[in-house]
Parts: structure tokens; sequence; C-alpha cells
């Protein structure tokens, strides 16, 4: 008999097995995925930038110095974090951004493993097999799109917290006491304002865990480290006396804490409507739809997300609330849904059984609820082959010429690098991002990833005036990248800096031929996309020259609205143009120019349109060259010649973009 029992009992082996499994590939695809997107300059200077220069220079001897930011040469001055110091360690092993990206992957693939003890533990009195359950919520957990999207994009100390507040969790529903607090103190060290959920989670332990002097410890821990954090360490090394964060996300409530906590409490009009305002409601319910709005039903434990909530919803930063892109902001949150969820789930299939439904089935249909709510999340969300325009970041030859320039900076050299650059020459004492300069001697300048509101023609008389004026030499120049060094004599610019203009044998998307004038017509045009975190798209426009063109040439992009009128401050030159005038291109020959890359969380809805001028005046009718539509595919509207040709109208869908072409000349 005992035998028979026994042999009916499901082995460990197998479940453990699957959960290795999934932590792997989980750990495998990001770990990869994260450093390709960083190889192919989609990693920025806010934030890789800041944390491998500050972490790169603790090893060196000084503590936590950030040079990134103006205003201050000290992390501290920024942020909080002492659960950064926990990557010091590897860097001295291996510094680099790669540690980074790497340490954080593993971290929050780690997490899965309290997902599923928290999972199983839920389900074992109600289920004849809590590991299924408990696979079931850890997939769940990996495949959670506010996971995934924090885990992708660049590396931020928050982001950590997904991993280390479910630890907490589960050695909190344990009675493992000490680690319990060891995990709350990593995770209220991520970041200055985490401490107001461990007071919370204080709060929960004593009410529902019947954990009074745990819980009164974790409140009286958290309360001191939010004072410490934010009223004394943050004023103390910042020359504003408090953190640039109260001004810059919630300057309408206040100047001071005291001032907007005042505010919040005695309008409450005001702080409601801020919290309904749209796109809100569609932030909380990308949130919730995950977990199939589970952690409704597990409020005791939902109530510790308030925090975190109100610093998101009520900020000025629309990053922070915005329900396509969910960054680190949501990271904290994850744990805390996922937990909900679970008690949500346990108190439904509970009253399910008292009016007579089997428990047991009740809890695998609820699960399964919860796995297909997080699979049609992460098909709209996700960052995985599963999700819906999932790209693979390319690394183009752009890449191999970078890397040979950064060969030639110097290891002790003070550099200003532009966004895309600055995280690859971090490992250094002083970094500015390009164009502050200070007391840099080297420059690295990236003509080619610009981003609105950039205005291109100020960037290149900027560098312009580096050359001639301030002392900058060129030291080298490949692929739309500039290397400048104080004390250089040479001023020209190698022929191999202007391979970004080089078409090759490009076949455009659509194909087209319009002509502007006699001189020279454009052949077509990609509408490329770039993905994942803050999603930009950008156009990809070949001509051909017919015949030498005049001096005084220019291309200009305008935004333009629902009726195809040009909008007002929109116009910018496009950068190849600049930097590669037209008068320069060999007859004969197909260019590629690249406009600059809108950020769709800023622009939901536009279109483009070109002009082409003799002088720098695009508003100057008169001087415009006449646009002629010859052949387009797709829509087209022909006719006498206009001065403006639209191109596309773009419209922000999810985390990506919907492109419909349609030339037409104005």
């Amino acid at each position: 008999m005992r035998q028979s029992i026994a042999a009916r009992r499901p082995s460990p082996v197998l479940p453990a097995l699957f959960l290795a499994l999934m932590v792997g590939s989980y750990f495998l695809f990001f770990a990869t995925l994260t450093i390709q997107r960083h190889e192919a300059f989609q990693s920025t200077a806010f934030d890789l930038g800041i944390y491998n220069q500050a972490l790169w220079n603790t090893t060196h001897g000084a503590f936590l110095r950030s040079t990134n930011e103006a205003g201050f040469d000290m992390l501290l001055a920024d942020h909080f974090q002492p659960t950064l110091l926990l990557f010091v360690l590897f860097y001295l092993i291996n510094a680099g951004p790669a540690t980074l990206l790497v340490g954080q992957t593993a971290i929050l693939a780690l997490g899965a493993l309290p997902a599923y003890a928290l999972a199983t533990r839920m389900a074992r009195p109600r289920v004849d097999h809590p590991e299924v359950v408990g696979l079931v919520f850890a997939a769940a957990y990996l495949l959670s799109p506010a996971l995934e999207q924090a885990n992708l994009f660049d590396f931020h100390p928050m982001t950590l917290a997904a991993s280390f507040l479910l630890y907490a969790f589960y050695f909190l529903r344990t009675r493992r006491r000490w680690l319990f607090l060891v995990f709350i103190a990593l995770t209220i060290g991520c970041k200055e304002v985490l401490p107001l959920v461990g007071m919370l989670v204080g709060v929960y332990a004593f009410l529902f865990e019947r954990e009074r002097r745990l819980g009164l410890a974790t409140f009286a821990l958290s309360l001191l480290w939010l004072y410490g954090g934010l009223f004394l360490v943050i004023p103390h090394f910042n020359a504003h006396g408090q953190s640039q964060y109260f001004a810059l996300h919630y300057g309408q409530w206040g100047n001071t804490p005291l001032e907007m906590a005042r505010s919040l409490l005695t309008h409450p009009g005001t702080l409601w409507a801020a919290l309904i305002a749209p796109p809100k409601p569609a932030y909380l319910w990308t949130l919730l739809a995950p977990w199939a709005l589970m952690p409704l039903a597990g409020l005791a434990a939902l109530f510790i997300a308030l925090p975190v909530l109100a610093v998101n919803l009520l900020s000025a930063t629309g990053l922070m609330h915005d329900p396509d892109l969910l960054l680190h902001y949501a990271a904290p949150l994850v744990p805390i849904l996922f937990v909900a969820c679970l008690d949500g789930v346990a108190w439904l299939a509970d009253r399910v059984a008292s009016r007579g439904w089997p428990r047991k089935r009740a809890v695998y249909v609820l699960a399964l609820a919860v796995l297909s709510a997080t699979l049609v999340a992460h098909r709209q969300g996700g960052e995985t082959p599963l999700a819906a325009g999932f790209r693979w970041p390319e690394v183009t030859t752009h890449r191999q010429a970078a890397q040979a320039l950064f060969a030639q900076v110097r290891p002790d050299a003070a550099v200003s690098a532009s966004d895309r650059l600055n995280p690859h020459v971090s490992g250094r004492n002083t970094l500015y991002v390009f164009p502050r300069l200070e007391e840099a001697g080297t420059v690295l300048y990236d003509m080619t990833p610009t981003n609105v509101p950039v205005i291109p023609r100020d960037e290149y008389d900027f560098v312009q005036r580096l050359i001639h004026e301030e002392g900058f030499g060129i030291v080298d120049g490949r692929d739309g990248i500039l290397l400048l060094r104080k004390g250089e004599t040479n001023r020209t610019i190698p022929p191999s800096f202007y391979r970004f203009a080089q078409a090759g044998a490009a076949t455009p998307q659509y194909p087209t031929r319009v002509m502007f004038g006699d001189s020279f017509a454009l052949t077509g045009f990609d509408v490329l996309q770039t993905r994942p975190s803050a999603p930009r798209v950008y156009l990809r426009l070949y001509v051909q020259v017919r015949r030498p063109l005049p001096d005084d040439l220019r291309i200009f992009a305008f935004l333009t609205g629902a009726q195809g009128e040009p909008l007002p401050g929109s116009e910018y030159e496009i950068p190849a143009a600049i930097w590669y005038p037209p008068r320069r291109w060999p007859t004969g020959e197909t260019m590629r120019l690249d406009t600059l890359h809108w950020e769709l969380y800023r622009q939901r809805q536009f279109g483009v349109a070109l002009v082409v001028t003799r002088g720098d005046n695009p508003w100057d009718v008169g001087s415009r060259l006449p646009a002629q539509i010859v052949t387009a595919a797709g829509d087209a509207a022909g006719g006498p010649a206009g001065t403006l040709l639209e191109l596309v109208h773009i419209r922000r869908v999810g985390r990506g973009a919907e492109v419909q072409t349609s030339l037409r000349q104005r």
C-alpha cells in the first residue's frame, strides 16, 4: 500500500527541470538580446552610460563618480541606490556595460524561483498537482511585458526590485525573517522612492501576516531609509539641496516635498482629475490585463502598489505612465501584482468552492486564464519573437566604424560623446553627453542617429566651430562619426566619413520616381522603425543626381497635419545633406539620406513631407524646386508639379507605427 501511494506522488524532478529550462531560456535569450541591442547602438547615455561610468569609477578609486548629467559629478546627487554596489565585485572581474546587462537579466530570471515557490505554496492545499500551477505562474512572471520591457531598456537598479521583492514576499510567507529583511533591504535600496513600498510591506506583514514585530521593524527601517535617502544623502551631494526630480516630475504640485503633500491633500478634485486623465486609465489596464484582473481580488497585497502607482501617475513625465512603454518605472509593480494575483486566485477558488464547484478545478481554470491573458498581453507588448513586431537588433558596419574610432580614444581622456556612442566609452573618469563639452578634450560625434528635437544645422555649426575656432582637430572620421581631439592640427574630414551617404545596391521599400526640377530624382524610400523600449521611426531616402547641383541647394523635411498642411516649427534640414552637401554628390550615383528619428511616444500621428529649396528658407515657396511625380508604388496623386512632396502618414499603434504611403505634391 505504501509503495502504491508513493508511486502516485509526482516526482519533483520533472517540475524542477521545466523550471530550470524556463529560467535558463529567459536568461540566455535576454542576456544575448540586451547585449545585441547595445552593440547595435540602441543603448543610451541615459542611463547605461551613467551607471557604467559610476561603477567603473568606483572600482578605480572615485566612489560613484558620474559626470554625464550636468550639475553634479556624483551619482548620489541624482539617486540613492546602494543596491547598485552589488555589482562592484563583478566589475572587479569584468568592468563594462555587458556586466550590467547580463547581471540584470540574471537577477530578473531568478525571480521565477520565488514566483514558482509562492504559486506552488498557494496551490498545494487546493489541487493535486501544485507544481503545475507553480510552473504556470512562473511562466506568467517571465512573460510579463512590464518585466521584459524593463529588462531590455538599458540598466536601472529600480528594475532589480522586480525580483528582490518577490524573494521578500516568499521569505515573509515562509517565516524566514532574516532572509526577508535582507531582500527588503535590497528592494528599498534600488531607488530612493522604494522605501515607500517597504513601509507598506511592513503594514501588510503586521496586519495580514500577523508578523507584528517584523512588520513594525520593516516599517521603521523603510521610513528611516526614505528620510536618509531623500532628505539627507541626495541634498548633501546635490547643489540644489534636494532631488532634481521633485521639480522635473512633480513641479506642478509644489517646489518642495512638503508643498507637494499639502497641495495633494488640499486639492482632492485636482488630484483625482490628474489620476484619471488619459492615458492613465489605459496604463492601469495595461498593468492589470496580463494577470486577468485577478489582483483586484487580492486587494490586501495590491494595496502595496499604491506608492509606485502614485509616483508614476502623478508625474508630469508621460513616459512614467505610458500604457505602451512601461520601461523600468513599472518594474517594482510586477512582484506586487504577482502576489495580489495569487491571492486573488486563492480567494476566488475558495469562494467558488463554497458554492459547490470543485476547488481544484477552479484553481486550474483561473491559472489557465492568467497564463492566457499574459500570452495575449505578451503578444502586444512583450520582447520575444512571440510578440508582434519583434525585431532582432541589427548590428551594421556602423559598429565596425565606431569600434575603430573607440580604439583611438585615450583611456584617460575626458570625452564628450553622442548619446548612442556614450555608453561604449563610459569606462572613464570624466564623460559628457555631446554637445556638453566642459573640460573634455576629446569629442566623439555621430551625425547619423539623431533624434528630435535636435536641430541638425546647429549641431553642424557647433562641430565646425570646434574644428575651426576652438582648437579641436580631426583624428579620424568613418561612416558619419567624427573623432576630434584638442590640439590636433588636421581640419580635413576624411572621405571614409561620408560612407553614411552611400546607398550601394539597396532596394527601396517604396520605389518611386519624383523629379525635383531637372536636377535630381527621389528614387524611393524606406520607413524604418527601431524597437524595443521607446520606439522610433525614420525615413531613409534614396536620391539620384542627374546633373551637377547648385551650391545653395538644401533639402528640408516637414511634419504635416491631418490635412497635409506643414506644421510650423517642424521643419529641419536633412542631416546627411548638411554634412555632405548636394553640390558634392557625384552625378549618376544613388545617395542615401536618413531623416531625424521621431519618438512615437512624443508624437502619435503625423505626416512627413519634403521640400528642396535654393537657400535656407523652406517657407519661401518661390525658392523651392518643383516636385513632379513620375512613377510611384501604391497610392499617388500626380498632376501639376507642386513644391511640397508628401511621402507618408505615420500613426502610433501600440508600441509600433502604422504607415500609410500616399505621395502628393502641394
